[in-house]
């Protein structure tokens, strides 16, 4: 297990939120994306004590709590990016902004564009973690 699942698993198990009302008890500068990319392990939770405070009040739990203690173990351990599953297909039901439905053609280029995000995730993945 890493930081982030850790830390999703703590949110739904403690503070009974979902991502959106984690971060706005948080208080933080991060973005709900960010939220979402530390939780899945694709970037590295920010390093420093006033994010694991605000994580830890918005939590709810006490610094001794064992649920605590293990996360804080996690964080501490070296960060390894993970990487995203591929070959990803998007709900084929997606709708654009103004509510119509995508085109055949624009769907195509949803997924093309999906999947090459993900390839361009996977190779940092990997230099990330070759480098360390």
């Amino acid at each position: 297990m890493f930081f982030g699942k850790k830390l999703k698993e703590l949110r739904l198990k403690h503070a009974k939120m979902g991502i959106h009302n984690f971060h706005k008890a948080m208080r933080t500068s991060l973005t709900v994306k960010d939220l979402f990319d530390i939780e899945d392990g694709y970037v590295k939770p920010p390093d420093h004590n006033r994010y694991l405070a605000m994580i830890r009040l918005a939590l709810g739990i006490k610094s001794d709590h064992e649920d605590w203690l293990e996360l804080m173990k996690l964080y501490r351990e070296p960060f390894v990016m993970q990487k995203m599953p591929e070959n990803i297909v998007p709900c084929p039901f997606t709708h654009k902004s103004d509510g119509t439905q995508l085109t055949k053609e624009e769907f195509i280029g949803l997924t093309e564009h999906v999947n090459n995000m993900t390839k361009e995730h996977n190779k940092k993945a990997d230099e990330y973690n070759n480098g360390q």
